[in-house]
């Protein structure tokens, strides 16, 4: 039986299949390896975004930290510097809208055009939303995601 996926799943469901072999190969260099080593991760992650960005520079990409739990708690959880080059990778590869998950710091949202600070959040609450009707207030971009104030988004 053919499944049509060419309609908006498609990409949602090539994403799916991506972020499920990417954990699996995260977890297999972090048991064997233990301690990943920062060329390889800035490959990995490079490809991972670049793959993103083909499809659309606005899909929002979170990169989130390891923390040791059950049976993987003999490995370090992921130090805030190596987010952040995460994010950095991300970010060169020209996604719009990178952020950082697991030690409370690259959660806003910043206009991918001018660079303001347009959502501002704390956890899990928006503290500041300064979207106008799904644009930037500043220049005027068109900020993409739910909730931003567009035909009913």
């Amino acid at each position: 039986m053919f499944i049509d996926i060419s309609g908006n799943i498609g990409p949602a469901f090539v994403l799916t299949i991506i972020a499920g072999l990417s954990t699996g190969i995260g977890s297999a260099i972090a048991y064997f390896i233990k301690k990943p080593r920062m060329i390889y991760l800035s490959f990995s992650l490079g490809c991972i975004a670049e793959f993103i960005r083909k499809i659309d520079a606005g899909i929002p990409w979170h990169v989130t930290g390891f923390y040791p739990s059950y049976k993987l708690n003999d490995i370090s959880p992921t130090s805030a510097g190596t987010l952040r080059k995460a994010v950095e990778v991300g970010r060169k590869a020209g996604l719009e809208y990178v952020y950082q998950g697991n030690i409370n710091e690259g959660e806003n949202t910043y206009c991918p055009q001018c660079g303001k600070l347009l959502v501002k959040r704390d956890g899990f609450s928006t503290t500041i939303n300064n979207v106008k009707n799904g644009d930037c207030p500043y220049c005027g971009k068109y900020i993409v995601g739910i909730g931003m104030g567009r035909n009913g988004e």
